[in-house]
């Protein structure tokens, strides 16, 4: 689903800014979909009031954070994408098998 505020922006930010503690290319897409959203939609400064503080983000922070996940990406997503499971998993194939 498109995100169409900066709210939705914001909380997709924060849900998925530990992507690479996490090793998950899917959470870094997110990320940086979050990151995208954000910059074409944030004035000078944003403020989120999630879990009780206040958080404020400025444009050239999620420029930043955007620039290293697209770096982490380059590296780390294209081969954790293709092993569905962030690089975790391990699928066989015995079509060459023969008894």
């Amino acid at each position: 689903m498109p995100l169409t505020t900066p709210v939705e922006a914001l909380d997709q930010y924060a849900a998925n800014c530990l992507y690479d503690l996490h090793r998950s290319a899917s959470e870094c897409l997110l990320f940086i979909e979050a990151c995208r959203v954000l910059l074409a939609m944030m004035p000078k400064q944003s403020k989120s009031g999630r879990m009780g503080g206040e958080q404020t983000t400025s444009p050239e922070e999620v420029s930043k954070a955007l620039d290293k996940a697209e770096a982490w990406y380059s590296i780390y997503g294209a081969s954790s994408a293709a092993g569905a499971g962030g690089g975790r998993e391990r699928v066989q194939d015995f079509s060459d098998f023969r008894c």
